[in-house]
């Protein structure tokens, strides 16, 4: 079976031309760390949108910021669009729509110092062809029988990997490479999954074993910005403990947001975004 296969449906593909500048923004639209169940698009609100869903990361010190929320289901299907906001404080929304993340059916508040059976319970939760490193890696082989169940159902292993069954924050942040993946080749995720070796970028500047195939190999590719494309190879490196946090996740892309690009002001935004958001071919 081919690795790579073309999206085919309407709803996948309806982001599928950006330029430099859009792209950017809406990885910081993917990124929303305000959840949404359902979507609405240019909903008459009646109050600031800029206000009530103004996204940021929590500070470390509350007590809820220390779960290990992981969505199991990130997908295309699962990423929602809510609208404009011209009164946004932090110009992120001004003129491109925000994206919101749904099916909370599927995240799971994931505890730590758990046994095998725990972490291994969780190796199915998702969606075929989306799962992560922390679900598929080697690791698992060594305490597995060969009927695929546990050695040790009650034992501390998986506990103590850097990879298997080691979900979390950066489980998220998969996600969040694998959906910017598509969006930018326009293709559904490789099956099986596709090892890429680590790259050089320079003294002390090293991508480690990924799974963001094409976009840095490919000419083609080279229409979205470098700084983009390294980003989301980071994002699917095979060591969670290796992918980029939230906060340099965001700091990145508010750099995207007030960058300038030749040949792009406000109006080629909007109707970029008037012409594969609001009416997708």
């Amino acid at each position: 079976m081919a690795p790579y296969k073309m999206l085919t449906s309407v709803v996948d593909i309806r982001f599928e031309s950006f330029t430099q500048g859009e792209e950017i923004l809406l990885l910081q639209a993917c990124m929303g760390r305000t959840i949404v169940a359902a979507p609405f698009v240019r909903a008459n609100l009646g109050w600031n949108a800029g206000d009530e869903l103004f996204e940021e990361i929590p500070d470390q010190r509350r007590r809820w910021a220390g779960k290990h929320f992981v969505h199991f289901d990130l997908d295309l299907k699962n990423i929602f669009i809510y609208g404009t906001d011209a009164r946004a404080r932090d110009n992120e929304h001004r003129i491109v729509p925000g994206l919101k993340i749904g099916e909370l059916g599927h995240s799971e508040d994931v505890k730590i110092r758990k046994t095998n059976a725990y972490y291994f319970n969780m190796r199915g939760k998702g969606r075929f062809g989306y799962y992560t490193p922390e679900q598929f890696c080697q690791d698992w082989h060594y305490i597995s029988k060969p009927d695929g169940s546990i050695v040790d159902p009650d034992g501390p292993e998986v506990s103590e990997q850097p990879v298997a069954g080691n979900y979390g924050s950066a489980t998220n942040v998969w996600g969040i490479g694998l959906i910017m993946w598509q969006l930018m080749t326009r293709m559904q995720p490789p099956v099986p999954p596709q090892p890429q070796p680590e790259i050089q970028l320079g003294p002390g500047m090293v991508i480690p074993t990924h799974y963001c195939p094409l976009l840095l190999t490919m000419r083609e590719y080279d229409v979205y910005d470098l700084e983009l494309r390294l980003v989301v190879a980071y994002c699917l490196t095979a060591n969670p403990q290796l992918r980029p946090a939230l906060s340099n996740l965001l700091n990145a892309a508010r750099r995207g947001i007030d960058s300038n690009f030749i040949g792009e002001d406000d109006n080629t935004i909007r109707e970029w975004v008037r012409r594969f958001i609001y009416n997708p071919i």
